[in-house]
């Protein structure tokens, strides 16, 4: 059990509402991801949000580092991190991105969870948090920067959950050699949001993000294996409706051989 700090119904009329009806709020399939990890495992949880996946995370025993740009969403993180204080969670303000810097991040007036450091006036007209949004001006950092350093003081299990609202291309810049030392010691997991609407927005091209996921060594389900052509590559891409999003759970192909291995596969 864990207490969680939320959002009013004024603010945040998707997620809040949720966590408030005793429902949980997680990426298809991310409470049995979390199953998979031993107690004590590094887990980054990157775009964070008010923590609905990083504590439960912490619940379980691992060790969280959240990341959250949105001032007003870290605000509710860290009164719920000292809420819990008994569980490990570590909380950073920032946005990440290929560089440092500012960048200007468009807040939905729905949900802060649909803000986006992407061009918001590229989403299509019936998205769902379009509404009434406006401007915050937030940090920039890189995922090395930020990440490697706790990667490699911790011996341990580790996995990242990436759900940055399209910019999802751009971190994965920043963090190339996190996830060059990925080849070495392979996350238990990469749990990717994969919103092509949202890529787009952010100037960059869904096929994009799954071919350097391939190039990163991670195989991704669906059909989506490191060696997948370009064609399946795009047929995967032009399947998805332009208001829906997939929840890849992608896996470093040395994990995915010692899985295989383990079930006698």
């Amino acid at each position: 059990p864990f207490l969680i700090a939320l959002h009013g119904p004024r603010v945040d009329r998707y997620i809040s509402p949720r966590l408030r009806s005793g429902q949980l709020y997680a990426p298809s399939g991310y409470p049995q991801l979390l199953l998979e990890l031993p107690r004590g495992a590094l887990v980054f949880d990157l775009g964070a949000n008010i923590g609905a996946t990083a504590l439960p995370a912490a619940a379980l025993g691992h060790r969280v580092v959240a990341v959250e740009p949105l001032p007003m969403n870290v605000a509710l993180l860290e009164a719920s991190a000292q809420a819990n204080c008994n569980l490990s969670v570590t909380v950073h303000r920032a946005a990440l991105a290929h560089e440092h810097g500012h960048a200007a991040m468009s807040v939905a007036g729905s949900s802060p969870a649909a803000s986006t450091l992407a061009d918001a006036s590229r989403l299509s007209a019936d998205f769902l948090f379009n509404a009434s949004r406006r401007k915050v001006l937030v940090e920039l950092q890189t995922g090395d920067d930020l990440l490697l350093p706790r990667l490699r003081a911790h011996a341990g299990a580790w996995a990242i959950k990436l759900d940055v609202e399209g910019f999802e291309l751009h971190a994965l810049r920043g963090m190339s050699a996190l996830l060059a030392l990925a080849s070495e010691r392979p996350p238990a997991w990469l749990a990717v949001e994969f919103f092509p609407q949202m890529l787009r927005a952010a100037g960059t091209s869904p096929v994009a993000l799954l071919q350097a996921l391939q190039a990163s060594g991670f195989d991704c389900g669906n059909g989506l294996g490191h060696r997948s052509s370009l064609s399946s590559l795009e047929r995967f891409v032009h399947g998805i409706r332009p208001s829906q999003h997939v929840d890849l759970t992608c896996r470093h192909t040395s994990q995915s051989q010692k899985l295989a291995r383990r079930n006698g596969i």
